[in-house]
């Protein structure tokens, strides 16, 4: 065999061996994606030069539609062609607020935002599901929890569309991060839709409601009744969409 041809063969190679190893899609989901609100957001913001410089435009974030921050930091895209923004204009479509852009911070990802507000009609709906599917009760919640009950579904719709209508062989990626962003999370598995799910808590409600209350917290930790604690602190519902998370992603 010639030397140019053995060449040409390598070269072959390595092109199939970069097509097969690709980058999976990787999206990254939290409530404080574009809304600054609190640490998340600092967290988040400044990872993601690395994370633009590791997975290109293969990463995407998606976070709650909020026109006045959306107004400083984020860039619509409709006329994009990527798959991002075809399925964001799929739900459109279908009567659904769900816009595609770039961030605008160091590094400007791919993002989705969502505009939860006209899916709060259906929040009643939403929270007998989440009884009904996964056993998490939202009686007397904080009006947060109808939020953030919106919010999940809309992520969740997008990330089977996009899984679904866009994409068929290359692997997904979603890491949600806190309660806040993970409803999704949950009926994604129950639904065996074909996604990686990471899921992180950057310290868990009923752990700060806890240790905020009580002196000798680690001392009586072995002893604690989680369902218990998280019905005496009103926080059945974030308590159990995080347990839940925790266990399922």
């Amino acid at each position: 065999m010639s030397i140019g041809k053995l060449k040409r063969e390598q070269e072959e190679t390595i092109k199939i061996e970069r097509k097969t190893s690709a980058k999976p899609i990787l999206f990254e989901i939290a409530w404080e994606v574009c809304n600054q609100v609190g640490g998340i957001y600092t967290v988040i913001r400044s990872k993601v030069p690395a994370m633009v410089e590791e997975w290109g435009d293969n990463y995407c974030l998606i976070g709650p539609y909020f026109a006045q921050t959306a107004g400083i930091e984020f860039e619509r895209l409709d006329n994009d062609d990527s798959i991002f923004s075809k399925a964001a204009q799929g739900l459109r479509d279908k009567g659904m607020e769900v816009y595609y852009g770039r961030w605008l911070v160091t590094g400007k990802p791919r993002i989705i935002l969502v505009d939860f507000n006209a899916n709060l009609a259906k929040v009643d709906m939403l929270k007998f599901e989440l009884w009904e599917r996964h056993k998490i009760s939202t009686i007397n919640c904080e009006d947060l929890v109808n939020r953030v009950i919106a919010f999940g579904d809309l992520v969740k719709q997008y990330l089977q569309s996009f899984i679904e209508d866009h994409i068929k062989k290359q692997e997904v990626i979603a890491h949600f991060h806190e309660w806040m962003a993970s409803t999704a999370l949950i009926d994604l598995r129950k639904d065996k839709v074909n996604i990686g799910t990471v899921f992180t808590t950057h310290a868990t409600m009923l752990g700060r409601y806890i240790a905020g209350n009580v002196n000798d917290f680690y001392e009586k930790l072995h002893r604690y009744d989680w369902e218990k604690e998280a019905k005496n602190y009103g926080i059945e519902a974030q308590a159990g969409i995080e347990r839940q998370s925790a266990q399922l992603c």
